[in-house]
């Protein structure tokens, strides 16, 4: 753990600055990093790390697999941190979770499971009782709704649709409307 944190996070990544990410744009030489705490890549993190580690080293390794269009490989890891997360009831976190493997599973066609993360996503976001991730675990499951294509589904999507929207008029009454990423998801 300490390894993780004064090494990789610390000193490579600066912290919350995320240097040799958002700066560098070092995605692969960073996934390559975090393999060493692995016992078995994007599957399983050392067990010298603590569920929170662990939650948060599955969590990134699988968000830079996505980024680097590897979306098969980042599918477990992304479901391992979000089950972790749930586990050590991190609401927020494990909303957005379920909220990437939704978008892994439409991504991969697999629509039906991609529903059904989406709807854990908006339990998990309510129980994180934070506006934002309520909103936009709504607008991702209004989203997966709409791609099922089902006439029931597309009521469905309008109706959790209008909800994120109403979230937004609470939270941001200036932009009553929904915005960029959400407003092209509504839309659609």
């Amino acid at each position: 753990e300490q390894t993780l944190t004064d090494i990789f996070i610390n000193r490579i990544g600066r912290g919350t600055e995320g240097y040799s990410l958002k700066k560098l744009g070092l995605l692969g030489a960073d996934l390559a990093a975090l393999a060493c705490f692995f016992v078995e890549p994007w599957r399983r993190p050392t067990h010298f790390l603590g569920p929170t580690h662990q939650a948060w080293l599955l969590s990134d390794a699988a968000f830079r697999l996505r980024v680097l269009n590897r979306p098969n490989e980042a599918r477990e890891p992304t479901r391992a941190g979000m089950e972790l997360w749930v586990k050590e009831e991190q609401w927020r976190q494990a909303a957005r979770g379920a909220v990437n493997l939704s978008e892994l599973e439409l991504l991969l066609g697999e629509v039906a499971s991609a529903v059904d993360t989406a709807a854990q996503s908006v339990v998990l976001a309510d129980r994180s009782g934070v506006a934002f991730e309520k909103m936009a675990a709504r607008i991702y499951h209004a989203a997966a709704l709409h791609q099922a294509g089902r006439e029931e589904d597309v009521g469905n999507s309008r109706r959790v649709f209008a909800e994120a929207e109403a979230i937004q008029g609470k939270t941001q009454p200036e932009f009553p409307l929904m915005y960029s990423g959400a407003g092209f998801r509504h839309c659609d």
